[in-house]
């Protein structure tokens, strides 16, 4: 029963860290840029992080090369392909091979990188639907390094928890030793 305890604490921390991670990146980013902005691959991305940390697909280098990548290889195919594709094809059938090009440019772009992260094809297609909006690259990069930055803020919250599962520690007790250690003499 011990280590199902342990397994639903671990999920109900995991999960408020995605919580957290979701409110400030959406909350912070609407501040930054003025209006709402959604990046839905960076939700599947937060999930990998949290759920999966040891995962290589959770590794800082994958996330952040794969995303750019992505959204690289988005921006220049719409930028490359639009107008010659609507004017022979259409707005509706054009944005679809658009998209489906860059996420699967951007697919064979990560795998030979060796990047792989998975919610990075969401960014492929978002940058194929958002192109006249140049600043997303700014914005998604600011997005990826607060995401980054809580995941690391979330390591060391672990070690922390750790060392006192090791020690056998209760947070509390070991406040109140130390502070009692620290007493200043009479």
């Amino acid at each position: 029963m011990k280590k199902q305890k342990d397994s639903l604490i671990g999920v109900l921390s995991e999960g408020f860290f995605i919580f957290l991670t979701i409110l400030v990146l959406v909350l912070g980013l609407n501040e930054i840029v003025g209006e709402p902005v959604l990046f839905t691959s960076l939700a599947a991305t937060t999930f990998v992080i949290y759920m999966h940390p040891k995962s290589k697909i959770a590794r800082p280098k994958n996330i952040l090369f794969s995303h750019l990548t992505a959204a690289t290889v988005g921006f220049l195919v719409v930028l490359l392909w639009e107008a010659p594709l609507i004017a022979s094809y259409g707005n509706l059938f054009a944005y679809g091979l658009m998209g489906a090009l860059s996420v699967a440019i951007a697919s064979i772009l990560i795998d030979i990188g060796n990047v792989e992260h998975p919610p990075a094809a969401g960014t492929a297609l978002a940058f194929t639907y958002n192109i006249h909006e140049f600043e997303m690259f700014s914005t998604l990069t600011v997005a990826l390094l607060m995401i980054l930055g809580l995941t690391f803020l979330k390591k060391l919250v672990d070690v922390y928890v750790d060392s006192f599962k090791k020690a056998k520690l209760k947070p509390l007790r070991w406040l109140q030793k130390q502070l009692s250690r620290h007493k200043p003499a009479d």
